[in-house]
């Protein structure tokens, strides 16, 4: 069954307007897992889609890519949390200069929402529930409930409460968010509040 997911997503992911990480990723995790067939796939696949998401790299749960993996690349020492939301063109990205002090891979919290054209770079670690702009590029650690902005610099405004980072999609099933491996109807109280 696993490997029936793998090859439609070989075959599905490129025509669909909002879909999951879930096809892509069981693909990379059958791929790591040495099986050379797979391995060659998903690379043709990642070469196909403009993307990069290194074997290696760690998911805690299951990403949202609302435009899809369009020049998207994540470092295979990457670790991402729950529930995160990337856009296109982000990269997450090692430091691979030796004598650096940020050589390493970036760190995210679950609960993070990161902006087009976001890059996080070197051994940095992105706290749970923040949000990192468009085009925003972060060199040094976010703490929790946290924004970053472009321009001028890493600009980091902290927050006193915790974020609402949900990905919201208004359609024709009604207002609904991602919650980590499927979209949940939002109840009367949350809708009021949009």
């Amino acid at each position: 069954m696993s490997y029936i997911i793998c090859i439609a997503s070989l075959i599905s992911v490129p025509f669909t307007p909002l879909f999951l990480a879930l096809p892509l990723l069981k693909l990379k995790q059958f791929a790591a897992s040495g099986v050379l067939g797979l391995k060659v796939a998903y690379r043709i696949r990642q070469k196909m889609g403009g993307y990069y998401i290194g074997l290696t790299a760690k998911f805690a749960g299951t990403p949202l890519f609302p435009h899809g993996y369009q020049g998207v690349n994540i470092s295979g020492d990457a670790v991402i949390g729950k529930r995160c939301v990337i856009f296109q063109q982000v990269t997450i990205g090692s430091n691979t200069l030796l004598h650096s002090s940020a050589f390493g891979a970036p760190v995210i919290g679950d609960d993070c929402y990161i902006g087009a054209g976001a890059k996080i770079i070197g051994k940095v670690t992105v706290g749970d529930n923040c949000r990192i702009g468009a085009n925003a590029v972060v060199y040094k650690n976010v703490p929790p409930n946290s924004t970053v902005v472009a321009g001028g610099g890493m600009r980091i405004i902290e927050h006193e409460r915790r974020l609402d980072n949900r990905f919201i999609n208004a359609g024709a099933s009604g207002i609904q968010y991602w919650d980590g491996d499927k979209f949940v109807p939002l109840d009367e109280s949350d809708v009021s509040k949009c």
